[in-house]
């Protein structure tokens, strides 16, 4: 992030990809983004199911007004939504507690495509056509930061 920061100039910063709240040093990671972009709305998005391993994480968030969780609802079944169920309670103990933000996003409808190839023979699966996945790619528009470079895409791999 510290590379960046005198180049861009983000309305919104997400810590997202792979599970943020796996990581052990989830709160260091949302002070460095508040430090590095100190305007930009900071999003923390996350299935929440590790979340309990950050007991300092509404504190932080709640010191900060341009924060917000957003909880990303992977499935509508009804076990998924029993195995949510202490992770709602938690989210909703900080909300009352700390009066952070969380919004719920419903992911599940709508999931990324499953794509085939890289980068320019990057196509979606099973029609052949890489001008599409291009038009389609939900992400083509959000530049993201990994190991220090720019991307316009994530750095894909072939299936």
């Amino acid at each position: 992030m510290t590379l960046w920061h005198h180049r861009l100039i983000p309305h919104t910063f997400s810590l997202l990809g792979g599970e943020p709240s796996i990581h052990p040093d989830l709160p260091e990671f949302v002070l460095l983004a508040r430090r590095v972009w100190p305007n930009a709305h900071l999003r923390l998005v996350t299935n929440g199911f590790f979340l309990h391993r950050h007991p300092a994480l509404p504190a932080i968030l709640q010191r900060d007004p341009n924060t917000s969780i957003y909880l990303s609802i992977h499935h509508d079944g009804p076990e998924y939504a029993e195995k949510l169920q202490p992770v709602m309670a938690l989210l909703k103990n900080w909300v009352r507690n700390y009066r952070i933000r969380v919004n719920i996003y419903l992911s599940f409808k709508h999931w990324t495509r499953v794509y085939r190839g890289s980068g320019n023979t990057m196509e979606p699966f099973k029609d052949e056509q890489p001008r599409q996945s291009w038009e389609c790619c939900p992400a083509k528009y959000c530049p993201q930061l990994f190991e220090g470079k720019l991307w316009k895409c994530a750095p894909l791999e072939a299936v």
